[in-house]
């Protein structure tokens, strides 16, 4: 999987339109759908576009594939160390971002599956 697939997993994850996404970041119009179509790699001008205008993507993995997709994602909250108050919101927090990482597994997977069918 290349840079530009993982660019559309890390929108689609966050709900942004690619032809958004390039209007926002200064990309030209149909820039990204060309280079995923060609399976072409990005430049390092556009990788370091994308990087500083998505504070949460883990660089490592949008060039490299390797760790997880958004920064943070190794934050674990240990309920025992969490104030009798908090320890709901702190299991509810859990909760949440281990249903994100299935959501990005399920993502990976997906496209995974989309270009062995190629």
């Amino acid at each position: 999987m290349k840079a530009i697939d993982r660019l559309y997993l890390y929108l689609e994850y966050k709900g942004i339109k690619p032809s958004n996404f390039e209007k926002q970041v200064g990309f030209s119009s149909g820039y990204l759908s060309k280079q995923k179509s060609r399976n072409a790699d990005m430049g390092e001008g556009a990788l370091n576009v994308v990087l500083d205008n998505c504070p949460d993507l883990n660089d490592k993995w949008f060039i490299r594939g390797k760790g997880e997709m958004l920064l943070g994602d190794q934050t674990y909250i240990d309920i025992d160390q969490v104030p009798d108050n908090s320890k709901e919101l702190a299991s509810l927090y859990r909760e949440c971002n281990d249903k994100g990482n299935r959501i990005i597994e399920l993502l990976e997977e997906n496209a995974r599956l989309k270009e062995e069918r190629r």
